[in-house]
């Protein structure tokens, strides 16, 4: 029950790349926020303070630090791997 009041709070959609500021689809609920409708043609461009993309790379890598990216691979190469206690 305090989830559905307060979950307006978070699970926002978002319309944008998840950069600095990012693109909110505003929405309604009727049912005390058990269920939403959400306005499509109806943004609110909002600072983005909770998202992965705390470098601010998700904007434009390629202008950022794609170059970078891109000599660090070529001269270090990249691998995957993990213990063998996983």
């Amino acid at each position: 029950r305090l989830y559905d009041r307060i979950s307006d709070c978070w699970n926002r959609p978002i319309s944008s790349k998840p950069g600095a500021r990012i693109d909110v689809i505003k929405r309604t609920s009727d049912d005390g926020n058990k269920s939403y409708k959400l306005h499509l043609d109806k943004t609110r461009n909002c600072l983005n303070l909770g998202s992965y993309n705390y470098l601010g790379f998700a904007d434009d890598w390629d202008n950022t630090c794609g170059d970078n990216v891109r000599k660090g691979l070529q001269q270090w190469r990249g691998s995957c791997f993990s213990s063998s206690i996983e």
